[in-house]
């Protein structure tokens, strides 16, 4: 009977980490394999890539994963509403427009800790007619929420104010003429002529505060009637 020597008790190579070395910088995926014959103990080491741990203070946020959702009031007259978003303020100057927004409309992909100006239009005619507040919003929340106000008064703006101006027909017309001004007294030298018109007919584009004075004329196959008398119609 032959005894032999137990063999010493296998180690680690020092190049190779185990558990009792995972130390807080780094931690390994380690294996040992060991083979035994008769030419002695073999042993075959590796490690994986060591991964540095994340520290406890490290925050990870995705950028663009933030919301707002925007609602206003009402604004008397409004067919549409224009929103404008900037990341400056001046919205209403710099900002992208969002047109025909139906409200509340939701802003997606902000930023985390960025800050973000929005204002809305009132639209009326294909014209912007009035403008709200301008207000800001630093993302920081999942969905946030913001109401704008109109101003009390509407603002007056050039272009924003339309009638609708009726009359009896006139036998034998073919189509009317209309000539409209500020001041009154119009008539076909000092009016502006509005031309092949039906009746009724709705005028746009008139300012608001501003009184008009309107005179019709028939046309026909014999020639331009004289004027109508005068009206006149205040934009509210």
């Amino acid at each position: 009977m032959v005894y032999r020597k137990a063999p010493p008790p296998a180690r680690l190579p020092p190049n190779c980490i185990g558990e009792e070395s995972m130390k807080p910088f780094f931690r390994a995926r380690c294996f040992l394999i060991i083979f035994v014959s008769f030419f002695g103990i073999i042993l075959l080491c590796g490690c994986a890539d060591s991964i540095p741990p994340v520290s406890e203070a490290t925050k990870v946020e995705f950028e663009g994963s933030l919301q707002v959702t925007i609602d206003w009031d009402s604004a008397a007259d409004a067919d549409a509403y224009n929103v404008y978003i900037s990341t400056f303020p001046g919205a209403l100057t710099k900002g992208q427009k969002v047109s025909n927004a139906a409200k509340p409309i939701t802003i997606t992909d902000l930023e985390t800790g960025k800050t973000y100006y929005f204002a809305v239009t009132a639209i009326s005619d294909l014209k912007e007619i009035m403008e709200s507040e301008e207000v800001s919003y630093t993302a920081s929340e999942k969905i946030g929420w913001l109401h704008l106000k109109f101003p009390q008064k509407e603002k007056a703006a050039q272009g924003s104010g339309k009638m609708t101006l009726a009359w009896d027909n006139v036998q034998g017309a073919l189509s009317y003429n209309i000539y409209w001004s500020d001041k009154p007294g119009v008539n076909k030298d000092n009016g502006t002529k509005i031309t092949d018109v039906k009746n009724p007919h709705t005028i746009t584009g008139l300012k608001r505060g501003v009184t008009y004075y309107f005179v019709v004329s028939a046309v026909s196959n014999e020639g331009e009637s004289v004027v109508s008398k005068e009206v006149s119609y205040s934009v509210p």
